[in-house]
């Protein structure tokens, strides 16, 4: 299960123990903390929500196997950063692109589905439209 959410969610331990969640890919870095220590495994993402900020192949790689690894061994992963609109949303929908194989579109409305507020910021948009053209170049 893929979760996604702000940090206020992130912060509540026994919210994410409901839901079973076991990983983190937290978006905001180290302006959000990792509250939880050794209770949950974390990938800390320095990313800023700036339309100049690059979703680079290798970012995109490490929340792509993070993911997978957590769920192929049964856990849940949640991705936040701090309102829980750009930054988590555009990992989301670039997993959901490179890993499931959906286009931008497919999974823009997939990860709006579970939080209607998602929103890439307009440099993330672009760059997850080039990622799809990659993906798909016919």
């Amino acid at each position: 299960m893929l979760w996604k959410c702000s940090q206020d969610a992130a912060a509540d331990l026994p919210l994410l123990q409901s839901r079973g969640v076991t990983h983190v890919v937290n978006a905001a870095g180290a302006s959000v903390p990792e509250v939880h220590g050794s209770s949950l495994s974390y990938l800390s993402l320095p990313l800023l929500d700036l339309p100049e900020c690059v979703l680079s192949d290798a970012v995109i790689g490490a929340v792509g196997d993070f993911v997978e690894g957590a769920l192929s061994s049964g856990g849940a992963v949640l991705i936040h950063c701090n309102a829980g609109v750009s930054r988590s949303s555009a990992l989301a929908i670039a997993f959901l692109m490179t890993r499931r194989g959906a286009g931008y579109q497919e999974a823009l409305s997939r990860v709006r589905a579970v939080r209607a507020a998602a929103c890439p910021n307009e440099g993330f948009r672009r760059q997850l439209r080039d990622l799809e053209l990659r993906l798909r170049p016919h």
